[in-house]
């Protein structure tokens, strides 16, 4: 266990090789001061290990904090939490290799992440049953950037993806997760409005298995900003669930393309807001051989946007 919850100020390197056994190693931090710079790199050993790094306040402006940890064999267990912001220009960079086993990575940033600050977290789990989750639980500021990446190859792999807050003019979340094989889930929820110019972007590729896809946006989606849905389910009995709660105003583009493959597929599209007559909303849907099933809220929501539903039944 390495305790800096003293220190203000760092720019240092620590690694640590946990080797053979079931270990647990944590770093914990106080605040990052303003240009601070902390790395820490682990080698996780063969067994089933964790580690827990833990930050006790915010990364200052222009301030990084970087993770990088590798599995290899047993069920490995990663956390990075910071109880306060991510300010102006400052980073929090996250990566897991999972290797063999059933891995579990767990980021949550509790505060905002600020002006042009960016938080990026991926998680290679290779073998297994994976699960990760990212959690934000405030804003994100202009041209702030969060990027999610899940590659789950083999097993049945779990993305949760939680922005509880707003996103500002300029700002962006990325989530991308290549299931593959296995039966694969993926929820991405932002709570807050999508400002003019900010950008939500998800893609997720199930490939083979039955998967599961529930993207919800509960405010508004405003002029020139852009939402951007692309799921491609593969072989397998998918289902598909998008919630834009919120109003869609004009000049905001919403992009939805659902690709079912072979399978009995399920989709349920909802946009009970406003949906202004000049919003650019493009819904592509490939239910492909199969019984595909469309549940649509209103239930003309395909005559007031223009959905051509292909393969699919309306329910």
């Amino acid at each position: 266990a390495l305790d800096f919850t003293a220190l203000a100020e760092l720019d240092i390197t620590i690694e640590g090789d946990l080797g053979a056994g079931e270990d647990e190693a944590t770093l914990a931090l106080g605040d990052l001061a303003e240009g601070a710079s902390v790395t820490f790199e682990a080698n996780l050993g063969r067994d089933s290990d964790e580690l827990a790094v833990t930050v006790d306040g915010e990364i200052a402006e222009g301030a990084e904090l970087v993770v990088e940890a590798e599995g290899e064999r047993g069920d490995d267990e990663v956390s990075v939490e910071v109880n306060g912001d991510v300010a102006d220009d400052a980073t929090l960079e996250v990566a897991f290799d999972g290797e063999r086993g059933n891995d579990t990575l767990d980021v949550v940033v509790d505060g905002d992440v600020g002006e042009n600050a960016a938080v990026e977290v991926a998680f290679d789990g290779e073998r297994g049953n994976d699960e990760a989750a990212v959690e934000i639980t405030g804003d994100l500021g202009e041209d702030a950037a969060v990027e999610v990446t899940l590659d789950g190859e083999r097993g049945d792999d779990i993305l949760d993806v939680v922005v509880d807050g707003d996103l500002a003019e300029g700002a962006t979340a990325e989530v991308e997760f290549d299931g593959e094989r296995g039966d694969d889930e993926a929820a991405v929820e932002i709570t807050g409005d999508i400002a003019e110019g900010a950008t939500v972007d998800i893609a997720f590729d199930g490939e083979r298995g039955d998967d599961e896809a529930v993207v919800e946006v509960l405010g508004d989606v405003a002029e020139d900003a852009e939402l951007l849905v692309d799921i491609a389910g593969g072989r397998g009995e998918d289902m598909l669930d998008l919630a834009v709660e919120g109003d869609i105003a004009e000049g905001a583009t919403v992009e939805l393309a659902f690709d079912g493959d072979r399978g009995d597929d399920v989709a349920s599209l909802s946009m009970p807001g406003e949906v202004d007559e000049d919003a650019d909303i493009e819904v592509s849907l490939n239910g492909g051989p199969g019984e595909n099933e469309l549940t649509l809220e209103p239930e003309d929501l395909a005559d007031l946007i223009g959905i051509d539903v292909g393969e699919f039944e309306i329910a």
